[in-house]
C-alpha cells in the first residue's frame, strides 16, 4: 500500500523517543549525552580541544563547551548510530512493508481530495442562505458527497479517477520542468544533484511556493470546473 499525505503537522506525531537536539536546553542535552555513555566532545579552541563531561554543565567559553557546541556533538552522535528521527506513521508502515510519501508544502494541487473537497463545497456554497443551521449545513454536506437527485452528481468512483488522473497529469508537468527529476509519478526517475542545497535556498524555495499559492489556487479552480464540466456531461 502507498499512503499519500500533506505536509500539515499533524502528520509528523513523533513518538516519546524523538529526540531534537536543537531544541533541548542544556541539562537535556547533557543527561542525553551521558546517557550514551559520552565523557567527552571535541570543539574549537584556537585549534581542536577535547573537553570532558565535567565541563558540560559549566557556563560556556573557554573552558567549556557552549550549548550549540553539545547541541551539535548529540546531533553527530545520533546519525553516527543511524538515529533517523522517524514519525510514527513512518515506523507503523515500515513495519509493515507499506509506502509513506508527503507532498511538498503549499501544493495542495497535488492531492486529489483537495479536488474533492473542493466539488463538494462549491456545492454547498451554492445552496447556501443565510440563516442556515447546523443541521441544514450537514445536510447540504452529505448530499455534497452522495448526491442531490437530478440537481447534483455525488462523488461517485468515476468522478474520482478523473480527479486522480488530472491530479496525475499536474504532476507531471511539474516532473517535466524539474532539473532533477524524469518519467512520470507512474515511473519516476531522480536524478543525481549537483546543486548544494543550504538553509537559505530552503528558505527561498519556501517564499516562493507561498507567494504562487494564490495564483496556483486560482489555477485549480479554474482545472475543477472543467472537471465538473466534463463530469456532468
Amino acid at each position: 500500500m502507498i499512503l499519500v499525505l500533506d505536509n500539515a503537522s499533524y502528520h509528523h506525531a513523533h513518538g516519546p523517543d524523538y529526540i531534537d537536539p536543537y531544541k533541548m536546553n542544556k541539562a537535556e542535552v547533557v543527561e542525553k549525552l551521558l546517557s550514551y555513555n559520552i565523557d567527552s566532545i571535541e570543539v574549537e579552541r584556537e585549534g581542536k580541544v577535547r573537553m570532558d563531561s565535567s565541563t558540560f554543565n559549566k557556563h560556556g567559553g573557554s573552558r567549556a563547551p557552549t550549548l550549540l557546541e553539545l547541541q551539535t556533538a548529540l546531533t553527530s552522535h545520533l546519525q553516527n548510530i543511524g538515529y533517523l528521527g522517524k514519525t510514527e506513521v513512518q515506523k507503523q508502515f515500515e513495519y509493515h512493508g507499506y509506502t509513506l510519501i508527503y507532498t511538498p508544502p503549499c501544493m495542495p494541487q497535488f492531492q486529489p481530495i483537495e479536488l474533492v473537497w473542493a466539488y463538494v463545497k462549491r456545492y454547498v456554497a451554492s445552496q447556501f442562505k443565510l440563516g442556515c443551521s447546523m443541521s441544514e449545513l450537514k445536510q447540504l454536506t452529505l448530499q455534497g458527497f452522495y448526491g442531490d437527485g437530478d440537481k447534483h452528481i455525488g462523488v461517485t468512483s468515476d468522478f474520482i479517477l478523473k480527479v486522480i488522473e488530472h491530479v496525475h497529469g499536474v504532476i507531471n508537468r511539474y516532473i517535466k520542468e524539474d532539473v532533477q527529476l524524469d518519467g512520470t509519478i507512474d515511473k519516476l526517475i531522480v536524478k543525481p544533484s549537483t546543486v548544494a542545497i543550504n538553509s537559505s535556498d530552503i528558505i527561498n524555495d519556501q517564499v516562493n511556493e507561498l507567494g504562487a499559492f494564490m495564483g496556483e489556487m486560482e489555477d485549480e479552480y479554474v482545472e475543477q470546473e472543467k472537471i465538473e464540466d466534463e463530469y456532468s456531461s
